[in-house]
């Protein structure tokens, strides 16, 4: 009887704390549109632009694009989206036909002279000349927290032109299966193919209408350490960490998190529940972020791999396990996130069944990484300017053991494996193409109609993701290996062994 009671009690304490979990998000701190941002659709990007003055544009001249993506319109009107014809990167080659400026925003007549994007060399098109360089901006190459510090745009160096963000990283997510992903660009001419270096288990939205993560291109617009939220002036959500608040529950107590106690003057649904980072999105991201959670220690990942334990799967029967739209990773997992993925970074979300090239991924390792993290109490609630949990950075910085939180290895899952799931249950007709996980690319893909789309208005993922070969049977591996001293070394720089 007493078991029996025991184990009533237990299975309603867990729901009323994946109740709560499911809360977590906030819509209190909204993204604006893309139209704020409107040659770019990403304030970021608006303010990298070039060094000609706008006297010296002139007719049959050509010039190289500053910026790291910029849209190109069919009319000099900035008032509407629907006439952007498609975008250009940064070293792309316009050749002016018109060169009397247009507006506050400098547009000017101009022909596609050599771009990957599918624009046509015989369209006029309108582009603002305030992104127009004389010469091809020189790439960094290098493009992590670890290497480089959370600018858009560094100063010149010795009259060089030089734009750091190259992203030569970007993100994944595949809401279908709940698998986060990063992956290594392959920039143009390089001849190789993406190759992903990190992946892990997440939990997205829930299942009901309002609360279903958003499919979409975003970028990392930036970084809180230790974020909290609060409704009015009530702390909702305090942060894991904060000078004055109680200690956070130790290991092994998973529903002290929610007990009022560890909650400051005992104010909260839930201690921690963003975790030790969040990385806030947009445009148009509608509150739904990417974070940690609660947890450290031996449970570190219990608030994500709850949902595949008998005790998930039980639960979920009666009440939904999931967040209102945020995508929630282990703690250990959003720092190493944290200390790869700078400001800038494109995210993508997509709701796809996966693939791969090369079922047999000759060129992944066959064991985990490792990652070596020290989290500290430095830079909390802070945008940007706090400390990164990288081992080496911490000792480094000299960061006092007094400061220290919690040090420890991540083993880094560098192999991609293909995962099934159909996360809010749409159906074989809801899915369109493929996400190919060993090259980070999509093939014939669509996001579900059934799904609310967020991020850039006209890209529904980054060009490089796009691939028109539809055999999967070997050909990332011989790409790989026939151009591999061309490719950026990627043991080096993200902890391969």
């Amino acid at each position: 009887m007493k078991s029996s009671v025991f184990k009533r009690n237990q299975l309603a304490v867990l729901m009323l704390t994946v109740a709560t979990l499911a809360s977590a998000c906030t819509k209190n701190e909204l993204t604006p549109s893309d139209m704020a941002a409107p040659h770019t659709g990403y304030e970021v990007t608006e303010e990298q632009v070039g060094a000609v003055p706008p006297e010296q544009v002139k007719p049959a001249q050509q010039f190289y694009i500053s910026a790291e993506s910029i849209r190109v319109r069919t009319s000099p009107d900035t008032s509407t989206n629907d006439n952007i014809a498609g975008r250009l990167s940064v070293n792309d080659k316009v050749e002016v036909l018109d060169a009397t400026p247009i507006g506050k925003d400098q547009f000017v007549k101009v022909r596609v002279v050599s771009t990957t994007a599918s624009l046509s060399s015989s369209q006029d098109l309108y582009v603002s000349s305030k992104y127009f360089n004389a010469e091809p901006m020189k790439i960094d190459p290098v493009a992590t927290s670890l290497q480089a510090p959370d600018r858009a745009v560094e100063p010149k160096l010795k009259g060089q032109a030089v734009q750091p963000r190259a992203n030569r990283l970007f993100v994944v997510t595949n809401i279908a299966t709940e698998k986060i992903r990063v992956y290594e660009r392959c920039l143009p001419n390089e001849g190789c193919v993406n190759r992903m270096i990190f992946e892990t288990d997440v939990v997205n939205g829930e299942d009901e209408d309002g609360t279903r993560t958003h499919v979409g291109f975003f970028q990392v617009q930036y970084w809180v350490k230790f974020y909290e939220v609060y409704s009015g002036s009530r702390k909702t959500y305090p942060a894991w960490y904060k000078p004055g608040y109680p200690d956070v529950p130790a290991p092994g107590n998973r529903t002290a998190w929610f007990d009022k106690q560890y909650m400051p003057n005992g104010e909260g649904d839930m201690r921690g529940a963003f975790g030790w980072y969040t990385s806030f999105v947009g445009p148009n991201a509608d509150g739904q972020w990417t974070h940690g959670t609660g947890g450290w220690g031996k449970d570190k990942k219990d608030l994500i791999l709850f949902k595949e334990s008998f005790w998930g799967k039980l639960v979920n029967l009666f009440t939904s396990i999931r967040s209102h739209g945020c995508t929630r990773v282990d703690n250990e997992s959003i720092a190493y996130l944290r200390s790869l993925v700078p400001v800038g970074t494109p995210l993508v979300k997509i709701y796809a069944r996966e693939a791969y090239r090369d079922p047999s991924r000759a060129m992944y390792p066959k064991n985990a990484g490792r990652w070596e993290y020290i989290m500290t109490k430095n830079g909390h609630q802070q945008k940007n300017n706090h400390q990164l949990a990288d081992r080496d950075v911490v000792l480094r910085q000299g960061t006092p053991q007094s400061e220290w939180i919690e040090q420890g290895v991540l083993e880094i899952d560098q192999t991609p494996d293909v995962a099934e799931g159909d996360l809010y249950r749409l159906g074989n007709g809801a899915f369109q193409g493929h996400f190919v996980v060993d090259e980070g690319t999509v093939v014939n893909y669509r996001h579900p109609s059934q799904l609310k789309r967020g991020g850039y208005s006209d890209r529904p993922v980054p060009e490089y993701m796009v691939s028109t070969n539809t055999d999967v049977k070997g050909e990332a591996r011989r790409r790989w290996n026939n151009n591999n001293n061309n490719h950026y070394d990627w043991q080096n720089n993200y902890g391969g062994n």
